[in-house]
């Protein structure tokens, strides 16, 4: 973590994704300019509502047939009726 804390420090680094780092290769671009370098802009991306994670998630205390105790599970939706497990991955009865 300090390696990546001192990388910062220095304005001509930056952290970039491999196709980032090809487009560049494709494009070279000089310094001055890589702050309206297309490929590396990161545009605010509009999330379908079902990616929004909640902010007050429920909590819900539900037997596991399988493991033979109480468990928590934290979830935005509706508490199942069991502890999602393998072969019942929704918590169906």
């Amino acid at each position: 973590m300090r390696f990546l804390d001192d990388m910062q420090k220095h304005p001509d680094v930056y952290f970039v994704t491999n196709y980032q780092a090809v487009e560049w290769i494709r494009q070279p671009t000089p310094l001055n300019q890589l702050g309206h370098f297309e490929p590396w802009q990161c545009a605010p991306k509009q999330l379908d509502p079902n990616e929004v994670a909640c902010n007050l998630p429920r909590t819900c205390k539900l037997h596991s047939r399988v493991l033979q105790q109480d468990r928590y599970l934290f979830t935005c939706n509706e508490c199942p009726a069991q502890y999602p497990w393998i072969r019942n991955e929704f918590g169906l009865d």
